[in-house]
């Protein structure tokens, strides 16, 4: 779905039934369609290590506060667009 529909966040969760987080990150960031596409990690789990060149805006712990999932997303939003304005600008 990200790769034919505009998507402007996507939200992971870690602990998914049929692949790894991890796996679906790593074939978001590796896809030409898809690199660009913000991801907020939102899990119970935190990944052990993201320095492996995949790009995370941010990563929200659960249980949260929806205030606190509001102001990751918001906050990603905010700096995504303004990356865009800077890259068609310049």
């Amino acid at each position: 779905m990200a790769r034919n529909q505009r998507i402007d966040l996507i939200t992971l969760d870690m602990m998914l039934p049929d692949m790894t987080g991890m796996e679906v990150l790593r074939r978001l960031k590796t896809d030409p369609r898809t690199a660009e596409i913000p991801v907020v990690i939102v899990s119970v789990m935190q990944p052990k290590s993201l320095g492996n060149g995949l790009d995370v805006a941010d990563q929200v712990t659960k249980p949260f506060a929806l205030e606190k999932l509001m102001e990751s997303v918001h906050g990603t939003l905010e700096t995504s667009k303004r990356k865009q304005t800077v890259t068609t600008a310049g």
